[in-house]
C-alpha cells in the first residue's frame, strides 16, 4: 500500500512539472528593453525644425543743425536717413531720404540749401561679383532751379568686396526714364538718360568709417547732364550713436545764365544707426 501510494505522489509531481513548462513554453516572452528603444514606432518622434528668423531692419539716421547770430543771423538742419532688409539670398530692400535747409536771416535773407530727395528701389545680386538695381527716385531743389524730377532708374553692374566685406564697391552702368520740372526749362514731357551710380564703402576700425556715393545722369535728347555725390566719414562712440562728417556735391546743367551750375556743402552731426 505505502509503495503504491509512493508512486501515485510521484505521478502528481511529473505531471505537475510537465504541466508548468508547457506553460512557460506557450507565454510568449517580454521583449527587453533595448528592443523596444530600437523599434521606430516606439520612439518618440522628433521636434519639429525651429523656424528662421525673419532679417531685420538695418539703418541709420543722421541729424545736423546750424545756428548763428549776431554779425550774421542764419539757421539751418540737415537730416538723412537710410533702411535696408533683406528679402532673398543676395537680394535687398533699400531706402533712404535726405533734406536740407539753410537760410541767412541777418544783414539780408538769403537761401543757402533748400533739397529734398528720396529713392526705394532694390539690390539683387546675380551672381557672386554682379549686381542688378531698381530705383524709383524724386528730387526737389529751390537754390538749383529743379522744382521736381521724377524717375525711374535701371541698372545692372560690378560688386565687389574683400573676403571679410570691410571694403565694398559698385559700379552700376544703367538707363533712366524721368519726367522733370525746371524754372529754366520749357521740356516737361517724359525722357530718357544714360549714366551710372557708384558707391563705397570701406571699414577703417570698429569705431570710424567712410562711404561715397556718386550718379551721374546725361540726358538722351539734349546735352543737359545732373550730379549727385555725397561723401560720408563716419564715427561710432557707442555701438548705436556717433558723430558724421559730409561733404555733399550737386551739378545742374540747365541754370540762369552766369549763375553757378553747382552747389557743394559741408556738414557734421550725429549719427544713429540700428
Amino acid at each position: 500500500m505505502h509503495i503504491l501510494t509512493r508512486k501515485a505522489a510521484c505521478l502528481s509531481v511529473t505531471l505537475l512539472l510537465t504541466s508548468t513548462t508547457l506553460l512557460y513554453a506557450q507565454t510568449p516572452s517580454t521583449p527587453p528593453a533595448a528592443s523596444l528603444a530600437q523599434d521606430p514606432a516606439a520612439q518618440t518622434p522628433p521636434a519639429a525644425p525651429a523656424a528662421p528668423p525673419r532679417p531685420a531692419w538695418h539703418g541709420s539716421l543722421n541729424v545736423g543743425v546750424a545756428v548763428a547770430g549776431g554779425v550774421q543771423a542764419q539757421k539751418g538742419y540737415q537730416i538723412s536717413a537710410g533702411l535696408q532688409r533683406p528679402f532673398s539670398d543676395g537680394g535687398s530692400f533699400v531706402a533712404n531720404a535726405s533734406r536740407q535747409y539753410q537760410r541767412v536771416t541777418f544783414p539780408s535773407e538769403s537761401l543757402l540749401a533748400d533739397r529734398f530727395n528720396v529713392g526705394v528701389g532694390a539690390d539683387q545680386n546675380l551672381t557672386k561679383y554682379t549686381v542688378a538695381m531698381v530705383r524709383s527716385l524724386y528730387l526737389k531743389d529751390e537754390l538749383m532751379y529743379v522744382t521736381s524730377r521724377y524717375e525711374e532708374l535701371f541698372g545692372y553692374g560690378l560688386h565687389l568686396y574683400d573676403a571679410n566685406k570691410r571694403f565694398v564697391f559698385q559700379f552700376v552702368p544703367g538707363v533712366s526714364v524721368f519726367k522733370e520740372d525746371l524754372v529754366y526749362s520749357d521740356d516737361k514731357d517724359w525722357q530718357g538718360g544714360i549714366g551710372f551710380f557708384e558707391k563705397f564703402t570701406g571699414k577703417i576700425n570698429a569705431a570710424w568709417s567712410v562711404e561715397n556715393s556718386f550718379r551721374l545722369r546725361h540726358n538722351f535728347k539734349r546735352s543737359d547732364r545732373s550730379i549727385e555725390s555725397v561723401a560720408n566719414l563716419n564715427g561710432m562712440i557707442t555701438r548705436t550713436m556717433g558723430v558724421q562728417f559730409e561733404y555733399q556735391y550737386n551739378y545742374e546743367s540747365i541754370v540762369p545764365p552766369d549763375f553757378p551750375n553747382y552747389l557743394q556743402m559741408f556738414s557734421a552731426g550725429l549719427r544713429f544707426q540700428f
